[in-house]
């Protein structure tokens, strides 16, 4: 139906949208809509997989610049002359575990969230041309 696509839907004309995909401003009948759910299915996210807390936690440190201070870290801690000195490495280490804490609980916020719309999303809307 979409596939062979020649421009984007949002620089093509109505008609020739309504066209590409075979249905006009009436909307499709209750055969063609039923028609269509078998074959394409619901019109719906699919849920990935789901992480654990402590996953979400660890995904916290694959970021690049959280790996330039997990590395700025252990260098300031040997950096002084003579004795290491631990003071600049903890508060690097302090701000990067602040940003993990954080990071984990607006990841689980943000999918409670999601969850939430999904389950009270409307189930019909208008389009206005």
């Amino acid at each position: 139906m979409l596939e062979q696509q020649t421009k984007p839907v949002y620089l093509q004309s109505v008609e020739d949208v309504f066209k590409e995909v075979q249905s006009s401003p009436s909307g499709l009948s209750s055969q063609e809509a039923a028609s269509r759910l078998e074959k394409y299915g619901a019109n719906t996210l699919q849920e990935g997989k789901k992480k654990s807390l402590l996953e979400k936690f660890v995904d916290q440190f694959k970021d690049f610049m959280i790996l330039v201070l997990l590395v700025a870290a252990v260098v300031s801690m040997f950096a002084h002359q003579g004795d290491p000195d631990p003071t600049d490495a903890i508060i690097i280490l302090a701000v990067v575990l602040l940003n993990a804490v954080l990071g984990v609980f607006q990841e689980s916020k943000s999918r409670g969230s999601n969850r939430s719309v999904e389950e009270n999303g409307f189930t019909c809307s208008k389009c206005f041309t």
